[in-house]
């Protein structure tokens, strides 16, 4: 309907002066392009509202994901939201203010995926259990679906987009640039010096252990929280019955702000 109005006006600004062919050219020329500026506008409209729908259902699929945390001994601190952040990426997001020194999350050792206590962490080395036994026993995880006891945690994963899950056709387009050589290392790594085999869920597996993962492997809700190189505004404590994620710095959090 807008193009018709447009092209209507069009036609009463150029009649009487302009000859009648050059005018139907204009127009015709003129349709062509709202046209396509219409068709494109609205597929951008349906990108951004399929994407803010998929980030709505993310947000509010926390509530579920707090209450099975606290149903297997873990604590939150209800000021803590999941929300889109003003950077556009969703993020944890402080309701009120939150003074330093307040415990955020506690996860017991049972709810990681990697480390089962404080003898027992993931190592980066030979002994204990392995990244590539931790990337495996999340992939295996993932195969299972809802008969998981981790379901609601990697139901609620959401994948950035790492080069490691580009096709080559996309890839081809960096031309050479050391991305191009470097995007396929991790997946690489998993399965060639890991043995893995790469399926669906092996791929769901990798790419959140590396672009979540912590010091003793994957923590639920607190592998939500950003990183902001030279801001720290909370940090993460090993303790005897699990990981304590405590609000620091030299002021508190403050409404609205996001937690790093």
């Amino acid at each position: 309907h807008f193009g018709f109005i447009v092209d209507g006006l069009l036609i009463s600004l150029m009649h009487g002066s302009m000859h009648t062919n050059t005018m139907w050219s204009l127009r015709s020329s003129f349709h062509v392009s709202l046209s396509s500026f219409c068709i494109i506008f609205i597929a951008v409209c349906l990108m951004c509202n399929t994407r803010s729908a998929a980030s709505a259902a993310s947000v509010s699929d926390f509530a579920n994901l707090v209450v099975w945390m606290k149903s297997h001994g873990g604590r939150v601190d209800p000021r803590i939201d999941i929300s889109i952040t003003k950077n556009g990426v969703r993020g944890a997001t402080a309701l009120s203010t939150i003074e330093k020194g307040t415990e955020l999350l506690f996860c017991p050792w049972k709810l990681v995926i990697g480390s089962t206590g404080m003898q027992d962490q993931m190592q980066s080395g030979s002994g204990g259990i392995g990244m590539c036994e931790v990337v495996e026993m999340m992939a295996n995880e993932i195969r299972q679906k809802s008969d998981s006891l981790w379901y609601p945690y990697l139901d609620h994963i959401e994948l950035p987009r790492l080069a490691a899950m580009w096709d080559s056709t996309a890839l081809a387009e960096l031309q050479g640039l050391p991305l191009a050589q470097d995007a396929n290392r991790h997946i690489r790594w998993f399965t060639q010096s890991c043995k893995g085999v790469l399926d669906e869920a092996a791929l769901t597996a990798l790419v959140s252990f590396v672009s979540r993962a912590s010091e003793v492997g994957m923590i639920p809700i607190y592998d939500l929280l950003n990183h902001h190189n030279g801001k720290r505004n909370a940090k993460l404590y090993i303790r005897e019955e699990g990981v304590q994620l405590l609000a620091v710095g030299s002021d508190n959090i403050q409404q609205g702000e996001e937690i790093y």
